[in-house]
């Protein structure tokens, strides 16, 4: 469990007993997401990151190096999030902080009112921290990546 203890979410308090605890109190969420990771991490079996309705999307917002576009059509939406939902990581690492790099970029913009626009940086075996060991093949391709732009 040291991944948990140098996420900060967890102190190991030198007691007898090895006894962990949370550094503040958990919710009933906090303590699912770290037994996923504990079970993704520790045990090796891959966890799945996101689950997105495309019915909820507005519209999806791709940065590709100096190129920005927009998708609406509800039929690249979907696949877009099928793609995302169906990623699975199997590691994690902690981020080095601002001014981190990803070769793709894509905002979700929800159709609710109060739903902020959600960010995904994106690269070849993952999304923000996120990873899938696959020394063969990237999950996310460029050509996935740039089949969302439009015609020009």
């Amino acid at each position: 469990m040291a991944w948990a203890v140098d996420d900060l979410v967890l102190v190991n308090k030198n007691l007898p007993g090895s006894v962990l605890s949370p550094r503040a109190p958990m919710s009933r969420a906090e303590a699912v997401h770290l037994l996923r990771q504990y079970d993704c991490l520790v045990e090796g079996h891959p966890a799945q990151l996101y689950h997105f309705d495309p019915d909820s999307i507005q519209k999806i917002a791709f940065s590709l190096q100096e190129e920005t576009f927009s998708v609406t059509d509800p039929s690249e939406i979907q696949r877009f999030v099928e793609t995302i939902n169906g990623f699975s990581y199997t590691g994690q690492h902690t981020p080095a902080g601002a001014g981190g790099w990803a070769p793709f970029c894509a905002t979700l913009w929800f159709k609710t009112a109060g739903i902020l626009p959600q960010t995904l940086f994106i690269s070849p075996n993952g999304i923000g921290e996120y990873y899938i060991v696959s020394p063969d093949q990237p999950y996310f391709t460029a050509e996935w990546f740039q089949s969302f732009q439009p015609d020009v």
